[in-house]
């Protein structure tokens, strides 16, 4: 009998050991999937990539430029001039109405291009170990079962069970807003765990931020946390902008005001006496008269260059009446950095006890505090135009460091990862007169655990009245 083509688990996996996952899935961890297997799930499952809504073809946004009531009540405008044999105005409403569609329709269209284009110019390759061996394969290839290999740096491209793993965090932030980097453990956690505390997993979009480790796919494309996501934005239904919310009841309203204009217009001159046919040509052309022709293509030009003053800025947005809508904005309720940011930090200053000072100070204090903090870090700054790996914090540290020449030891003897528990990590490093020990974590364990503080006139004993004052709102910047 061979392995099932299709696996399934029945308990959520970051409840189950990862042994139980491995033998649920019908993979052996030390081997992985082999080729043929791999492909008869591939086609089980379908390829590892989340749907995009279809692509708005030329057609519809074209159409979508002549949706408005004000669009429709001048090209009525037009065709009514025309029969009355007022070539100049139905003409010169016909102009205004192409010019406006054309405007519309070439923004908006050079817009979804552009996004459609972004989706296609990233190609994402994953490090999988197939038939005994680790290979790099296309990420949309991945498949439930396999076997992931996970470094520092990496973005993941599935939900993964983690088998193994080795001082491995990760940024969750594009999942749950939370910009701190969750240490994992391939320890199993409740069933009922929210996904921010489901340290036994990592998950697709999110980032190995630190460490290394190996893990199980347990889901791909629409079936992760991400494509869960994805169909409920999905399900969503558009609507309709402020600008447009607003043109859809003027339109109405002038529709009425022209109506009750040109009629008492008409039922007034045939009561003086005038000439039915006469009334009704005049009560035509006021008509036509009281529609404001220049309205539209007004809009459509205000909105085009808002559209072309973000592109100018990197963002690109789809369709014309978004632009008004984000400028409608008055209130926005954000999350901690990284959720709408690129999750990058800078160091701004350092409190020490005889003062506060910037991190380019020539301070012997703030040389060593940036020593340490450089020290005691797992992250690596980028070489030319690559970008640092690793903790947003601790590469503000080490950039900080490397901007004013900070020298750091040169070789590292021993390393204690980030415990949770105890909310500190510390590096030991061979230096010119023994060893130099640089510990960071939360200020308040690192506090407790201190018994001296060093100011301009050397290290003095660090008192109970004293740790609670540094651990003050106050001091660490909290609320």
């Amino acid at each position: 009998m061979g392995q099932p083509v299709n696996p399934t688990l029945s308990d959520p996996p970051h409840a189950l050991s990862s042994r139980k996952v491995a033998q649920l899935l019908a993979v052996s961890p030390e081997t992985g999937l082999s080729h043929g297997e791999a492909m008869q799930r591939l086609r089980s499952h379908g390829p590892n990539r989340l749907h995009r809504q279809k692509p708005r073809s030329a057609m519809v946004i074209l159409f979508h430029q002549f949706r408005s009531v004000i669009v429709w009540l001048l090209a009525a405008a037009a065709v009514i001039s025309l029969i009355i044999g007022d070539i100049a105005e139905g003409g010169a409403i016909v102009i205004v109405l192409l010019l406006n569609g054309a405007i519309g329709f070439v923004t908006e269209l050079r817009a979804a291009r552009s996004m459609e284009a972004l989706f296609r110019i990233a190609e994402v390759r994953t490090r999988v170990r197939r038939g005994g061996r680790v290979q790099m394969i296309d990420a949309r290839e991945m498949v439930p079962g396999d076997v992931v290999v996970l470094e520092g740096g990496d973005v993941v491209t599935a939900d993964l069970r983690l088998n193994e793993a080795s001082s491995l965090q990760a940024d969750e932030s594009i999942l749950t807003g939370e910009a701190a980097p969750v240490a994992k453990s391939p320890e199993p956690v409740a069933e009922d765990a929210i996904l921010a505390e489901r340290t036994s997993m990592v998950f697709k979009g999110t980032a190995i931020t630190r460490g290394a480790g190996e893990a199980i796919v347990t889901a791909t494309g629409m079936a992760t946390e991400l494509g869960r996501i994805s169909q409920l934005a999905e399900a969503a239904k558009a609507d309709s902008s402020p600008l447009e919310v607003r043109l859809e009841r003027l339109g109405r309203t002038l529709i009425w005001l022209t109506l009750i204009l040109a009629s008492g217009t008409a039922l007034t001159g045939i009561l003086r006496g005038q000439e039915l046919a006469i009334m009704i040509q005049t009560a035509v052309a006021l008509a036509v008269a009281a529609i404001p022709e220049g309205l539209p293509v007004v809009a459509t030009m205000s909105l085009a260059r808002g559209m072309w003053r973000m592109a100018r800025h990197n963002a690109l947005i789809r369709r014309l009446s978004a632009v008004e809508t984000l400028g409608a904005t008055t209130l926005i309720l954000t999350d901690k950095t990284g959720t709408l940011t690129e999750n990058r930090m800078s160091v701004v200053r350092f409190v020490l006890e005889h003062g506060e000072f910037e991190p380019d100070s020539s301070d012997p204090s703030v040389v060593l505090a940036l020593r340490a903090g450089a020290a005691c870090t797992t992250a690596e700054l980028g070489q030319g135009n690559q970008k640092g790996t690793g903790d947003p914090m601790e590469l503000a540290l080490l950039e900080a460091a490397d901007r004013v020449g900070v020298a750091l030891p040169e070789r590292r003897l021993e390393q204690h990862a980030f415990d949770p528990e105890q909310r500190m990590m510390a590096t030991v490093h061979a230096d010119f007169d023994g060893a130099f020990y640089a510990v960071k974590g939360a200020p308040e364990a690192v506090i407790n655990a201190c018994s001296q503080v060093l100011d301009r006139d050397g290290p003095h004993a660090l008192t109970d009245v004293a740790k609670l004052d540094w651990i003050s709102p106050q001091r660490t910047g909290g609320g």
